[in-house]
């Protein structure tokens, strides 16, 4: 069995790089952070621990997918009560940019959530946590080729999604 607490040392800060990224909201990635290391702690208890052999990979897959279901959730709760999470606004009359910066963030949070759960944890992976395709491949247990695909297809749903902000070029295909 692995050494838990050197597990947890070594890739806390990866993991709370991930969750911080893609929620964008410091609450909901410290819950996050929380239940990616309790899944992991499952696994070491179903015996499952040893069949493990890429734990850095492991932990940020399971980020990945959490925030990503932390993003449904928020999303779908959003549009029945069409509330604001006021962690999320910005402090003390920001300039101008910053507001179109983080409008263009949570417009991006909520199209993520709109988004096939696999197609999004490609996109979070590669975009938001700025992964090769490489490592986005290895992170969702694919391979490269279908991390692309994967990439793509959510490029071109994304571009649907924003397409009321102007030119695409945010999201065009490498």
């Amino acid at each position: 069995m692995p050494e838990w607490e050197a597990i947890v040392r070594r890739h806390s800060e990866r993991v709370w790089q991930i969750t911080r990224r893609v929620l964008g909201n410091e609450a909901d990635a410290a819950d996050c952070f929380q239940d990616v290391f309790a899944e992991a702690i499952r696994t070491i208890d179903e015996r499952q621990a040893e069949t493990i052999e890429n734990w850095e990979a492991f932990l940020c897959r399971l980020a990945t997918c959490r925030a990503v279901d932390v993003l449904r959730r928020r999303y779908r709760t959003a549009e029945r009560r069409q509330t604001y999470d006021v962690a999320e606004l910005p402090a003390k009359n920001p300039p101008a940019g910053d507001l179109e910066l983080e409008e263009l963030r949570c417009r991006l949070r909520a199209a993520l959530a709109q988004l096939p759960a696999n197609q999004a944890q490609a996109f979070a992976a590669r975009e938001l946590d700025q992964c090769s395709y490489e490592e986005t491949a290895e992170r969702l247990a694919i391979s490269v080729s279908h991390a692309r695909v994967l990439l793509h297809r959510a490029r071109a749903s994304l571009r649907t999604l924003l397409a009321d902000l102007g030119p695409d070029q945010i999201l065009n295909d490498e």
